[in-house]
């Protein structure tokens, strides 16, 4: 158990009770925009190292996804610039 977010709840009021990992997990993804997930949560002790001391590794994942009809001029760009031909390349 830890005491989410330092001592004090997603509401502003005191927390003087711990709370689950998995139970501030769910608070917090409820506050984040469309699309954004929080995979897991774990239990700090209170007092303990800061989180950043904790944290071993971190993994993102962003999927994109093109949502105009026109023709995206992104993937020209991108095989120009590989070959050279914005770089004044032959």
């Amino acid at each position: 158990m830890s005491y989410g977010g330092g001592l004090w709840g997603m509401d502003g009021s005191r927390v003087l009770e711990p709370v689950e990992a998995e139970t501030m997990r769910q608070q917090l993804q409820v506050t984040l925009p469309k699309g954004l997930s929080l995979l897991s949560a774990e239990s700090v002790p209170l007092g303990g190292s800061s989180l950043s001391q904790l944290l071993v590794a971190a993994s993102w994942r962003f999927d994109l996804a093109i949502e105009s009809e026109k023709p995206s001029t992104w993937h020209v760009a991108s095989v120009a610039s590989s070959c050279g031909v914005l770089e004044g390349g032959s």
